[in-house]
């Protein structure tokens, strides 16, 4: 009999993304099914891709088999897409052309970890791996968020999402559709879709690293004062510029320091070289920390903080970081909008705050500092549990059980 593989495709080591294929790729291990992750050639070298592979092997040894890492040129796009469907039927053509090329390896089954690059030209096409059976896991839709309570925009094409979305749910070789929106679950359950049995909810883990003995020594911090922390890939929708906006302001309170860590985009670099920014470093209430954090690193972050800023702007989906928060029993000063607004205000995460509003902002870091330590704590640990990383690889590999067969 042979063994039992899937191929788990992601050509980019962005973000979170290949950390999520990584997470794929322990649960099939879990499900007794052998996995590769395919990738572009560019990203076999990147940071993330070397720490996933140094967790996989760690899995592996409790596995009768291995997880494997393929690189293959051209998996990203030459030339940035002029919009977004383009784009994704650049990525489709792409995964056809991949199908062919793979063929000979016989894979079980094909996983996309960001199906959204593609997800609306699998409604319209079918799958891109033919007759054989592929999953993945989509974050983007949004058509939803009005109609369950999250504030966000109305979209003139929301009803023609839905639309595409319904019938993917119903494309006969997709086995499953995985999500980490439970508005994007609840919805499809309220209205009776087609296909509910294939959409499938998963945590958004948090994927946190064990506490280190003193986090605050191993980042060079004093251990007297709070932190408030940035963490992530710092960009535009970060919110960075509001922060700095409301730290600089006469409300904020002068005892509390921005700890901002994580790799930084040319557009943050530009706010980050501003006359607040300037000012913050000078009195000492700015500390960056620039580029990729290792495991422990980021463990230590976490738990350094007192608090962590999630008051992002035109982000309407949900944040890794939120459940890492709470893993690490630390409130949040959240935007109110989108799912990251939606959660925080649903489980008690923390203070939701219009992040463009500099006046909000240093009331709700006032109003974190006098809440008694651990006034939230019951909150965040039953948020941190039902988002585990255990939780989200135990549901995945049992999605993978009929491949093991």
């Amino acid at each position: 009999m042979s063994r039992p593989t899937v191929a788990i495709i992601e050509p980019s080591a962005s973000g979170h993304r290949m950390f999520f294929a990584g997470h794929v790729a322990a649960a099939a291990l879990l499900a007794g099914v052998e996995p590769t992750i395919i990738t572009d050639t560019t990203s076999l070298e990147a940071t993330a891709t070397r720490e996933v592979c140094d967790r996989l092997a760690l899995a592996s040894k409790d596995s009768q088999y291995k997880a494997v890492l393929k690189g293959v040129r051209g998996l990203l796009p030459s030339r940035p897409a002029t919009n977004p469907l383009q784009g994704e039927r650049q990525v489709y053509a792409r995964l056809r052309e991949l199908a062919t090329e793979v063929s000979a390896q016989g894979y079980g089954s094909f996983f996309l970890p960001y199906m959204d690059t593609c997800a609306r030209f699998v409604s319209l096409m079918g799958s891109p791996f033919g007759r054989t059976p592929m999953r993945g896991l989509v974050m983007r839709p949004s058509f939803q968020y009005r109609k369950m309570g999250v504030v966000a925009p109305s979209r003139r094409y929301d009803f023609a999402d839905e639309f595409l979305f319904r019938r993917l749910l119903t494309r006969p070789c997709v086995k499953g559709v995985f999500t980490i929106d439970p508005t994007l679950h609840a919805y499809a359950s309220q209205t009776s879709m087609r296909g509910l049995d294939r959409l499938i909810l998963v945590p958004d883990p948090a994927d946190l690293a064990q506490v280190p003995e003193n986090p605050r020594k191993l980042l060079g911090l004093g251990t007297m004062g709070d932190y408030l922390l940035l963490y992530g890939t710092l960009d535009g929708r970060k919110g960075i510029q509001g922060l700095l906006a409301a730290a600089t302001s006469p409300l904020f309170p002068k005892e509390l320091t921005l700890l901002i860590a994580g790799r930084v985009t040319e557009e943050a670099q530009w706010v980050l070289n501003s006359n607040e920014a300037r000012l913050l470093r000078a009195e000492g209430r700015l500390l960056e920390r620039p580029g990729f954090q290792s495991d422990e690193e980021q463990a230590a972050l976490f738990h350094a903080a007192s608090f962590v800023w999630v008051g992002y702007v035109n982000h309407f989906g949900s944040s890794g970081v939120l459940a890492q928060a709470a893993a690490a029993s630390k409130p949040v000063i959240a935007t109110r909008e989108g799912l990251v607004g939606w959660q925080t205000k649903r489980f008690g995460l923390g203070i939701t705050v219009n992040p463009r509003n500099p006046e909000q902002v240093a009331a709700a870091a006032r109003n974190l500092l006098a809440e008694p330590s651990g006034a939230r704590g019951e909150s965040l640990l039953r948020f941190a549990g039902a988002n585990s990383l255990a939780a989200f690889q135990a549901t995945v590999s049992a999605h993978f059980g009929d491949d093991a067969v």
